[in-house]
């Protein structure tokens, strides 16, 4: 059959040997799969405090890792399979991000009302180079254009922005959790592997 090699590397601080002479250093060695309960267990069993970084939830950890613990609580609590408590925890997530998708469409609408006027400001000044000094006329009409209608230039940016760390933090969870590998759902066989759909 087929062998597989496993290699671990851990990192020590350096240390100065002297010629002859030598050094020893004693720590714990886990093997074994990041399993969330797991690592909890063993970080209350040994009071390690900092075991629980061995899973990398990346830059959002601070979403990221609640959300885990959300989509486990749907799984072992109501739907007893993780496709769907993926897609319910998707639709939660969609549902509290409404009010900002909503604040994007408004802003978006209304910039859209007012882009005649704005090609009309830039009709006026086409052709003119950024050192010309009307260039600054031309930025002081359009944010009073945006004053009077009461538009903001970021405000179809700021909603997309605070949904960000939230998606990128969902799909940290789902690459990263141990848990789906080998949990099925509809056609897929392991939701840790990628889809295919009748052997693509």
């Amino acid at each position: 059959g087929s062998q597989r090699t496993y290699q671990a590397d851990y990192l020590l601080d350096a240390q100065t040997v002297q010629p002859g002479a030598t050094a020893s250093t004693n720590t714990r060695l886990f093997a074994g799969a990041k399993e969330v309960n797991v690592i909890n267990s063993y970080n209350k069993q040994l009071d390690l405090n900092r075991f629980e970084l061995v899973i990398d939830w990346g830059w959002f950890g601070l979403i990221a890792k609640p959300l885990f613990l959300v989509l486990q609580w749907m799984n072992a609590g109501f739907v007893h399979n993780y496709g769907w408590a993926i897609i319910l925890l998707t639709v939660a997530i969609n549902i509290a991000m409404f009010p900002l998708k909503l604040a994007n469409l408004k802003s978006m609408r209304k910039m859209q009302a007012l882009q005649p006027e704005l090609n009309k400001i830039n009709e006026r000044y086409k052709g003119m180079s950024m050192t010309d000094p009307r260039a600054q006329n031309k930025q002081q009409e359009t944010m009073d254009l945006y004053k009077k209608h009461g538009v903001s230039p970021v405000g179809g940016c700021l909603p997309m922005l605070l949904q960000m760390p939230f998606l990128f933090a969902f799909y940290k969870v789902l690459s990263v959790s141990i848990e789906m590998r080998g949990a099925s759902w509809l056609w897929a066989t392991d939701l840790s592997q990628p889809d295919t759909i009748w052997g693509i």
